[in-house]
C-alpha cells in the first residue's frame, strides 16, 4: 500500500502541474475525504473506481481541476448530481471558505457522503442533502439564485444541465461542467458563450479532459 504521505504527495504536485496551488492542509482533507469514501463504497455503491491510485487521480485530481478556471472564489458553491461527493470536496478544498452543499436524489448515497465527510472533518463547512436539482427551486427557494458556482461531472449533457442550473445561480455566476475530451461545449440559452479548457491527467489512469465553464446571463 503506498504510504498517505506519498499519496498527499503525489496529489499535490499533480494539481501544481494542472496550475493548482494546493495547501498542504487542504490536499490532506480532500484526501481524507477520499479513503472516506472508499470506505464507504464497500457498503453504499458510489464508484466503479476501488483501486485507490486511480481514485486519486479520477475523483480528485479531475474534480481540483475546476481550480485552473482562476474563477473569483465563490461564497456559496452546489455539486449538482454529486454521486460520490466529488467534485463537490474539492470546491471545499479550493475554496475552504465557500459554503458547499453537495445535492444527490439518492438518499443511500447522501447518507453514506455525510458520514464521509464527517470522517474527513469536513461537514463543518460542507453539507449534503438530499434533492432532485431539478426540483430545489419548488423544494428549496432558499436556493434560488445563490450559488456563485454550480458544478457537474459525469451527470448529463450541457444542454439538459444548463436550464437546471440557471434559476438556482446568483447573477453572473458561472457553471463548470466537465466534459469528455472529444466533446463540444454548446452554447446554452441564458448564459455567455463558454470558455473552454483542456487538460491532461497522469497515470494510472491517464487521459485528455476538457472543463466548460458558463456564465450566467443576468435577464
Amino acid at each position: 500500500m503506498t504510504p498517505p504521505d506519498a499519496d498527499l504527495a503525489t496529489l499535490l504536485q499533480s494539481a501544481s502541474d494542472l496550475g493548482i496551488d494546493l495547501p498542504t492542509e487542504r490536499g490532506a482533507a480532500l484526501l481524507r475525504y477520499l479513503r472516506a469514501m472508499l470506505a464507504e463504497n464497500e457498503h453504499v455503491n458510489l464508484t466503479a473506481i476501488v483501486e485507490p491510485a486511480k481514485a486519486l487521480v479520477l475523483h480528485a485530481l479531475d474534480s481540483l481541476a475546476v481550480g485552473a478556471l482562476q474563477l473569483e472564489a465563490p461564497r456559496r458553491a452546489l455539486d449538482i448530481g454529486t454521486g460520490n461527493g466529488f467534485p463537490g470536496a474539492a470546491l471545499a478544498a479550493l475554496w475552504p471558505a465557500a459554503q458547499v452543499m453537495l445535492c444527490d436524489r439518492t438518499q443511500k448515497k447522501v447518507a453514506a457522503i455525510r458520514r464521509a465527510l464527517d470522517a474527513a472533518k469536513l461537514s463543518e463547512h460542507v453539507e449534503a442533502e438530499c434533492v432532485d436539482a431539478e426540483q430545489a427551486p419548488a423544494l428549496r427557494p432558499d436556493w434560488k439564485t445563490s450559488f456563485n458556482l454550480i458544478t457537474a461531472r459525469a451527470v448529463s449533457k450541457p444542454e439538459a444541465l444548463g436550464p437546471i442550473a440557471r434559476p438556482l445561480l446568483a447573477p453572473h455566476g458561472h457553471l463548470a461542467l466537465w466534459l469528455d475530451a472529444d466533446a463540444n461545449a454548446p452554447t446554452l440559452r441564458g448564459y455567455v458563450a463558454p470558455g473552454l479548457i483542456e487538460y491532461d491527467l497522469p497515470e494510472p489512469a491517464a487521459r485528455t479532459r476538457r472543463l466548460a465553464v458558463y456564465r450566467r446571463i443576468t435577464s
